[in-house]
């Protein structure tokens, strides 16, 4: 309701949310690559790095960011702070 009836919020209170926020992404896309396994849906192209990655993350079971996750993430423009 801050953001849409307040002033939103401060840097520092952005910089605590980024860990939900990519924890809550990296769920969804956990939720459904698992989905798509169980129900057999394929991929669109199953060549595709992104397809084989998230497959082979679904079989391992990974759930929260390590490191090398969140380096990649934060190497990323799009989610680029401000410090």
């Amino acid at each position: 309701m801050r953001i849409i009836h307040g002033a939103g919020y401060s840097d520092e209170e952005r910089r605590t949310f980024i860990k939900i926020v990519y924890q809550n992404i990296y769920m969804a896309m956990f939720s459904m690559t698992r989905a798509m396994e169980s129900l057999k849906i394929p991929y669109e192209n199953p060549d595709n790095h992104f397809a084989k990655l998230a497959e082979k993350e679904v079989r391992k079971g990974h759930r929260v960011f390590n490191d090398e996750r969140r380096n990649c993430m934060s190497r990323d423009e799009a989610v680029k702070t401000r410090a």
